[in-house]
């Protein structure tokens, strides 16, 4: 059990490729999503800079709620909202797009916090968890976009996104392990090496 323990303590980087997975299907989803949207209309060119808002700038109120409730799984909530997300624009396509839209931008602020919480928790005051994290969105935003042009449809994305869960609840377990150390995880952060300076 011990031994056990120490794997999840996570001196390595296991937090961090978990939700580099989840950051990637969280950008898959959103921008399969709003290609589809969008199409070739140059007049939803706002719906991008209306996502942008929307899905970082609550990013702080979402991070102030989780402070407070510690005990909430926030990137298993923005999984399924995203997974929601898509399964409106699918099933009814005559409703407002923007209704779409906001709910996966609420499941895209979600997932960012959670990611950024359990990255940061495990990784023993090092930056490289979350670097790691960060660094699967981009992959993400070009893969749900060549997505959108290509057959693939909603439900093949949704069912991808749902994939993420696994990955959202195994980094969770990791966060706790990490919380009910003797150290606390946040007290420290090794942000460079003294041999080669940033």
């Amino acid at each position: 059990m011990r031994f056990i323990s120490r794997s999840l303590m996570s001196k390595n980087i296991g937090s961090g490729w978990l939700y580099f997975y989840v950051h990637f299907m969280t950008e898959v989803n959103c921008f399969f999503c709003l290609s589809k949207v969008i199409g070739d209309s140059w007049i939803l060119w706002f719906i991008p800079l209306f996502y942008d808002a929307m899905a970082f700038v609550p990013q702080s109120i979402i991070g102030a709620f989780c402070d407070r409730h510690q005990n909430v799984n926030i990137g298993l909530i923005g999984t399924v909202a995203l997974a929601a997300g898509g399964t409106v624009l699918w099933l009814f396509p005559l409703w407002h797009p923007i209704i779409g839209i906001i709910i996966i931008c609420f499941g895209n602020c979600c997932t960012h916090v959670g990611g950024a919480e359990v990255t940061l928790r495990c990784s023993q005051g090092r930056l490289s968890h979350s670097a790691i994290f960060v660094s699967g969105g981009s992959f993400g935003v070009i893969t749900g976009r060549l997505l959108a042009d290509s057959p693939v449809t909603y439900p093949v994305i949704i069912a991808m996104m749902l994939t993420s869960i696994p990955f959202v609840l195994l980094a969770e377990l990791y966060k706790r392990v990490a919380n009910k150390s003797s150290v606390n995880p946040c007290e420290r952060f090794n942000y460079h090496s003294e041999r080669f300076p940033a």
